[in-house]
């Protein structure tokens, strides 16, 4: 099945201000009780697209840092998950886990995302 690259490119876009909203929300009261809709359906979008990507060459750096990248989305569906356990008033542990959560993984995606298109680049140019 062919999707067209322009509707995974609104999916991903959405699924990443859906993911923005759904963490800045929680800091206003009034939308606590909506904030982990808003997130986990955000996450979903966004992941979804960044995990139909795989890079099939040779280069261990480049396989290290997908790898990196999908720990990094697996971490912010766990941040979803402590969020709605907050909610619920059952969380593991302290209010605010979700937030060192979702700091952790945001790190780890940023950071693998800007060091997999220099990486790519490099190889580009060394081919």
């Amino acid at each position: 099945m062919n999707i067209n690259k322009k509707i995974l490119n609104y999916i991903h876009i959405l699924g990443g201000v859906s993911l923005i909203i759904g963490t800045i929300m929680p800091f206003y009261p009034v939308f606590n009780s909506i904030s982990p809709f808003v997130y986990t359906i955000g996450v979903i979008m966004y992941s979804s697209i960044l995990l139909m990507n795989s890079y099939k060459g040779r280069n261990f750096i480049i396989k290290r840092l997908f790898t990196q990248q999908q720990i990094g989305i697996c971490v912010l569906y766990m941040s979803g998950l402590l969020m709605w356990l907050e909610m619920y008033g059952i969380s593991p542990l302290n209010d605010g886990t979700w937030k060192v959560c979702l700091s952790i993984g945001a790190i780890l995606h940023l950071y693998s995302t800007f060091r997999i298109s220099h990486e790519l680049k490099k190889e580009e140019n060394k081919q």
